[in-house]
């Protein structure tokens, strides 16, 4: 066996990746292969041009396999996240413009190169004079060159003149034309790239693969193929401090988030939050860390970003259904926010030591409009038989979430207690010190 590697940029290793991932995936559910396996094979076939095939041996096999050297489906995209603030997208911008300006203006000289060679190679006859007029002839050639030296004028000129060659160059005044144009666009390219300063900007994160600079980021943004989603709208009001102050919540469904609130949840969290996962958190699952009671939403459990994170589905599933597995999301006494796990054997593993607020401190201008807090549901006549006549105190799920409730008001007694120890401890050693 061996391995094979490559390096390449970010945004280039998750497009051959899905592409991969793909092509391994289109296999019918008897395949013998593992996944791991058949992405190995799917990566060869992609590279030498070979088929791809199911191994399920079955004659009637519904697998759709593609031809050699495509990707299934053939017209899907693959879709790469990218997160920038707002100064490293105006630096783009501002660099893409001038680009853009800068490439108008060297197709227009390249065209006013062009024309000038083509009016410098029609002032000569290609047919060889008669003898009788030899001496003429040899007078218009003087006077043809004469001709074709203000076409030497606009030499200095940028332009693009890059076909003009060693053939070409044999028609009087072209060479000149065409070696001067090249020269100035050489200059003009090290001017606009290698002297000028690059616009300034900050770095930029990639879902799934970490932290990219700014001079990455500025290729990203200007690709023909992006398309560029502001966090907060256009239409957005500041207010005097510079905070933008949006809803949380779907309208009339205060357990559902807003768009805003589940990208700024991903956006915010990078990864998906749970202990032993590199999973994108654009690919989970926004969940909420106390659980929402939907009979009594003000009882806790409110949709609002500090009790919101980035789950997997399995993690998802594991805590929703899980005996024993409990998480905690909680600001510190800095103000940076923590995440907990709590194993049913009671083991307290620690979640990510940061969150992307780190890289875009701007996300701290976002501020969510919590719902007003709706009156308990009114019970039915069903439930209020039920609760005239119960079997049970509560339902399991609620005392489910009763039990964690008063975990987490626990740990948080635990937390305060431990703060305040430690806060005590800097004192006296100051004082000591002092």
């Amino acid at each position: 066996m061996a391995s094979i590697t490559a390096t390449m940029t970010a945004e280039n290793v998750a497009i051959a990746m899905a592409g991969i991932s793909r092509l391994a995936d289109a296999v019918c559910a008897e395949d013998p292969r593992t996944r791991r396996q058949r992405c190995s094979d799917a990566c060869f076939a992609l590279l030498s041009g070979t088929a791809f095939e199911c191994l399920c041996g079955r004659e009637e096999c519904p697998a759709v396999i593609p031809e050699a050297g495509t990707v299934p489906p053939a017209a899907a995209a693959v879709m790469v996240h990218v997160v920038c603030d707002e100064r490293t997208y105006a630096a783009a911008e501002e660099a893409a413009a001038a680009e853009r300006v800068a490439a108008q203006e060297r197709a227009a000289a390249q065209e006013r190169a062009a024309a000038q060679e083509r009016a410098a190679a029609q002032a000569f006859s290609t047919e060889p004079p008669p003898a009788a007029e030899a001496s003429e002839s040899r007078g218009g050639v003087q006077q043809c060159v004469a001709d074709g030296e203000p076409a030497e004028s606009p030499a200095a000129e940028p332009s693009t003149a890059e076909s003009s060659t060693p053939e070409s160059s044999t028609v009087g005044g072209g060479l000149v034309v065409g070696a001067a144009a090249s020269d100035a666009n050489v200059a003009a390219g090290q001017s606009d790239t290698g002297d000028a300063p690059a616009p300034a900007g900050s770095a930029a994160f990639i879902f799934g693969q970490g932290v990219v600079s700014d001079v990455q980021a500025f290729g990203l943004i200007t690709r023909p193929d992006a398309v560029v989603r502001r966090l907060i709208g256009p239409h957005a009001v500041v207010g005097p401090d510079g905070g933008i102050e949006v809803s949380a919540t779907a309208p009339g469904n205060p357990y559902r988030p807003s768009s805003v609130l589940d990208r700024f949840v991903r956006i915010r969290d990078g990864w998906t939050v749970t202990p032993g996962e590199d999973r994108s958190a654009m690919s989970a699952e926004v969940d909420h860390v106390a659980e929402f009671d939907h009979r009594n939403p003000g009882a806790g459990g409110a949709t609002v970003p500090d009790n919101l994170n980035a789950k997997s589905r399995f993690a998802h599933l594991l805590k929703t259904f899980g005996v024993g597995w409990l998480d905690e999301q909680y600001r510190d006494a800095d103000g940076r926010l923590r995440t907990e796990f709590l194993t049913p054997e009671g083991m307290v593993i620690l979640g990510n030591p940061f969150t992307l607020e780190d890289l875009f401190p701007g996300l701290a201008r976002i501020r969510f409009r919590a719902p007003p807090t709706p009156a308990p549901d009114e019970a039915t006549p069903a439930e209020s038989a039920r609760i005239l006549h119960p079997t049970r105190r509560m339902s399991r799920v609620e005392a489910k979430h009763a039990r964690r409730r008063q975990e987490r008001e626990r740990n948080k007694r635990r937390r305060e207690a431990q703060e305040h120890r430690e806060a005590r401890e800097r004192r006296e050693a100051e004082q000591s010190g002092g």
